[in-house]
């Protein structure tokens, strides 16, 4: 690599965040997509913890506009003093007749379904529910356009599992049908950088504690 070359590489550090616990019964126990849930107490705990550095480097941050995103990007937004935008490209799929069901229930009602849905949501998306290639290709142009937007700057992306699942699933190369298999708990915390569009888009950590990520370099 050339000096010249080197020397016009544009890092550009994005931290996803996805939001915290929302059901008082546990991770996983109702289908919540679309609908605008407040977090519960441990889930503000969950998304303070993670968001809890004094100096941990961002420019912006960039959030879905549903509840329990919003109200933990304005808090950080305020407490840095650095922009905010609300995308509402970043929130999270609908589950059509499925939305706050019983996972559980839907397993035991509609196996085939679930398990169509859960090999290929593209192909078997729920019934009534926004089409998942609709969802998946509203979110990477999102992303697209954030990564020219603010191009050699670091940001938090504040947003939910299924927005994370899309990205990362880009960022890796993975089978679109494949991106269900990601593992994105709440209040997951990833980093991802991009040296600009001539070079693969990197995942640096996944799930990982805020305090093990260091702050990027200004």
């Amino acid at each position: 690599m050339s000096e010249e070359t080197s020397h016009n590489l544009s890092e550009t550090i994005v931290d996803l965040l996805r939001d915290g616990s929302i059901d008082e019964e546990g991770e996983y126990s109702l289908f919540t997509g679309s609908t605008d849930r407040k977090l519960t107490k441990a889930g503000k705990k969950e998304m303070q913890a993670q968001t809890q550095q004094p100096d941990p480097g961002w420019d912006a941050v960039i959030s879905s506009p549903l509840k329990r995103c919003a109200s933990v990007a304005k808090t950080v937004a305020k407490k840095h003093g650095i922009p905010l935008k609300m995308r509402k490209e970043l929130a999270e799929y609908d589950y059509g007749e499925w939305e706050n069901q019983p996972v559980a229930q839907i397993i035991q009602q509609s196996s085939h379904l679930f398990e169509a849905f859960m090999q290929d949501p593209f192909d078997a998306p729920p019934p009534g529910a926004q089409p998942y290639q609709v969802f998946h290709d509203a979110v990477l142009k999102q992303w697209e356009s954030l990564l020219k937007t603010y191009e050699g700057q670091h940001i938090l992306v504040v947003t939910h599992g299924g927005p994370m699942r899309a990205i990362l699933g880009q960022v890796l190369a993975m089978r679109k049908q494949s991106h269900l298999r990601l593992e994105v708990p709440a209040a997951c915390l990833s980093r991802v950088r991009s040296l600009g569009a001539d070079w693969p888009t990197m995942l640096v950590s996944h799930n990982t504690q805020s305090a093990k990520i260091a702050p990027s370099e200004k």
